[in-house]
């Protein structure tokens, strides 16, 4: 169980009633998560954006080890939220998604190359979307999957997400650090000034952390921060 929100209402409080209301499911301690556990909450994990190269968010880890409540897997599974259409979901233990276009391996793309790894590659649409290979075992990867690139014409454009996970997705990838001020108009969604040298997509990075995708060309960076995401910092 995940989220990508700090409320205690949507996270530990949540796994606590669910345990409390299905017997037979408890908390499993992962030890190599061991230096993210929450304090007093077995099973419970949290990264923070202060401490972690990362956004922030929350996972917990469970199981059901009584044969007499596997039921509940299926409940799980086969939710009543979930409206994902018959031909978008995988058979259990397939390698592919037939119905959403399956990919042996990823495209080739100009900004990078794609870490070998256990994933599922697939694209819906003009999007290419991955997801872990353990989500064979679900019955859709609605859930699961992540858009890592759009098609533009013949081009491969990366998203956000991708620039997010690259360390994961991506054995090498255009890196360009930015000093702060160039940073927080990343961040405001301003164009920043660059060689005229710079050309094609980079991730920016700031300190360290990877902020997202902008594309440089004439001498500009084209910026590619998602709009929603944009912050009104002082100039």
């Amino acid at each position: 169980y995940s989220t990508c929100t700090f409320s205690y209402a949507e996270n530990e409080e949540m796994v606590g009633r669910f345990v409390e209301s299905h017997p037979g499911w408890e908390p499993i301690r992962l030890p190599e998560l061991e230096r993210w556990e929450v304090p007093g909450h077995s099973g419970c994990y949290r990264v923070w954006p202060h401490l972690d190269p990362a956004a922030g968010g929350f996972a917990a880890a469970l199981r059901c080890p009584s044969p007499a409540d596997r039921w509940a897997d299926r409940a799980v599974a086969r939710s009543p939220i979930e409206k994902a259409p018959r031909t978008s979901r995988m058979r259990r233990g397939s390698r592919s998604a037939p119905g959403i276009g399956g990919l042996a391996n990823p495209p080739a793309v100009p900004w990078g190359a794609w870490k070998d790894g256990d994933w599922l590659w697939f694209q819906r649409g003009d999007t290419l979307m991955v997801a872990p290979r353990a989500s064979a075992e679900w019955e859709t990867l609605r859930f699961s999957a992540m858009s890592v690139a759009r098609k533009r014409g013949p081009d491969w454009q990366p998203s956000y997400g991708c620039g997010r996970a690259a360390q994961s997705l991506l054995d090498s990838y255009p890196m360009l650090e930015l000093a702060t001020d160039q940073a927080v108009s990343y961040v405001r969604g301003d164009s920043i000034p660059v060689s005229s040298r710079a050309a094609g997509w980079y991730i920016v990075h700031w300190q360290g952390r990877r902020l997202g995708w902008a594309k440089a060309a004439g001498g500009r960076l084209r910026n590619h921060f998602p709009k929603g995401l944009r912050q009104e910092c002082p100039r």
